[in-house]
Parts: structure tokens; sequence; C-alpha cells
């Protein structure tokens, strides 16, 4: 991709294709325009492959994999990553002013989709512009958290949360206490009862201030439970109130939000559950006390 001056400075490029170890302009001589999803410019002129190129491409894939130790070459490959990431912190600041950019892409979005302007929020509250950083450490941190609870590892659940967290499952008539008392229930209880989960977590969103983070994000559970022939189907959104600690972000307050439930199982009828909170913190939002955080469990 050829240079282009834009708003935030120089995009540097090559507008020659990478095959076979070569750059390589295409066999038809062809280019395009690439335009900046954010600014709507262009953003530089690229190549513009053809079939033959990409044959090329992938025969060149092809005999690498079959004919070098690439595959197999770890400390090589090692090698290249870290390249990599040194040249990313060598540009970081050059690339932090082309992010500087990316604020009108929801609106650009948002256009394209049929929504009105200031509207499209889905990926913009939960980052923080100093460092982007958090957007990525929070999804990890619910990763682990679905993880946790489809492989019914409690030792790693117990690490998504800090000590005195506390955890409400009551809206899809479970458990709500303290981070001992539901990870007892979801050890003895729930463990006979759901053969299978397999949590799928979308649409984060959420805003950081400072050291901490209020934090939607979507689930869908299909579950395996006794008794029930077909899966049993749960959505819903968790409701994460988080803090930043030494060991990243945890979270201290957990609201689960059940929407919709398709083959509801008997045990898991909506009911009205045991609220094991302090008397004081009963019919309001909880906000635990930020106590040294249990170590994280295995990646």
């Amino acid at each position: 991709m050829t240079d282009v001056q834009t708003e935030s400075g120089v995009l540097a490029g090559d507008e020659r294709m990478l095959i076979d170890g070569e750059l390589q302009f295409t066999s038809s001589g062809a280019k395009f325009d690439v335009i900046h999803p954010a600014s709507e410019e262009v953003a530089g002129r690229a190549t513009d492959g053809t079939v033959e190129d990409m044959q090329r491409a992938v025969g060149a894939a092809r005999r690498a994999f079959d004919t070098t130790d690439w595959s197999r070459d770890l400390e090589f490959r090692h090698h290249c990553i870290t390249q990599l990431h040194a040249a990313l912190e060598r540009n970081k600041e050059r690339l932090r002013r082309h992010q500087a950019e990316w604020p009108r892409l929801s609106q650009r979005r948002g256009r394209l989709q049929g929504i009105s302007g200031g509207q499209d929020h889905r990926d913009a509250g939960v980052i923080d512009p100093e460092n982007p950083c958090d957007k990525l450490e929070i999804a990890a941190l619910l990763t682990t958290y679905a993880r946790a609870v489809d492989t019914k590892d409690w030792a790693l659940y117990r690490s998504v949360f800090i000590d005195d967290a506390f955890i409400d499952y009551s809206s899809a008539g479970v458990i709500a206490g303290s981070l001992d008392e539901v990870t007892d229930f979801f050890a003895g209880d729930f463990s006979t009862l759901v053969l299978m989960s397999m949590h799928y977590i979308t649409n984060v969103e959420g805003d950081v201030t400072g050291d901490t983070a209020r934090v939607r994000a979507m689930f869908y559970n299909p579950t395996r439970i006794p008794g029930v022939a077909e899966l049993c189907l749960f959505g819903g959104y968790y409701h994460h109130e988080l803090v930043r600690t030494a060991d990243g972000w945890l979270s201290r307050h957990l609201r689960e939000e059940s929407v919709w439930i398709v083959n509801a199982p008997a045990k898991l009828s909506p009911r009205r559950p045991i609220d094991r909170r302090p008397r004081r913190f009963r019919g309001h939002a909880y906000h635990a006390p930020c106590t040294r955080p249990r170590a994280r469990g295995p990646a």
C-alpha cells in the first residue's frame, strides 16, 4: 500500500503483495484504493490480486509446509512473534495517533445499519483511550468465567472474583450469595444437575472509570440436564462490577439477568431464591469492598 497523508499522519505501506517471500505486483497490474473505515478517506493503494496470484500464494504456503521445517521450528517462530512485538512497541505512538480516528467508526457503522448518530456504542464504552488493553483483559476475564463454569473448574471460577464478591443468579431461580456459598452450590447440586453447558458470551459493553468498570455481556448457554430429552437453552445478560487489581480485572459483583429459557427443567423454574446477603444489603445493589484478590487459576 502506497503512502498517503491523512489527518493523523502518514500511513506507510507497500502496494505489492508478499508471495513466496518476495514482494510482487499482480500479474494484471491492477490496483485499488484502500479506504479508511473511520474517516472514509483513501488510506492508500494496493495491488489487486488475481486468481493466479492466489494460486501462487497457496502453492508457496504448501511448499513451505511440506519441504521446510517452518511448522516445526518453534524457536524461529518465537523469534518472528518477538520481532513483531518489538515493532509494535517501537511504533505504538504512531499507532495511537491513528487510533484517535476510531471514535468516528461507530457513527459510520451506525449510518450503514440505519442507526441514528450517537446510538451505536457497542464497543466504545469498554475501551479506555489511554489503555486499549482494558477491552481485551475484560473480554479474557469473561472467557475465563465461561470456561470455568463449562469445565466445572471451581478453582478457576473463584479466580474471576475478589474474595468478598457477591454473585446473584436469582433471576434464573438459583442461588444468590457470597463467593464461598455460590462455589459450594456449583461444586455440589449444580455439578450433578448439569451434565454439560457451553456458554457463548458476546456483545460486551461497559464503562471504565479509573480502576472500576461496569460491564454488560450477552450470554447464550445450551445445557444438557438429566431427564430432559432436548437441550435446555438459556439466554440473557451478565452484569459485572469489576475492579482493577495487581492481577488484572476481577469481578466484585455479578448479577445474571435471565431473559429467556427454552425447555426449562422443573428444578430451574423461576422461584424466589434464598438471599444470603447481610440484611443491610438486601433490596440494594451490593458494593463489596475491594480486598486482596485470589491468585488467578491456570490460563
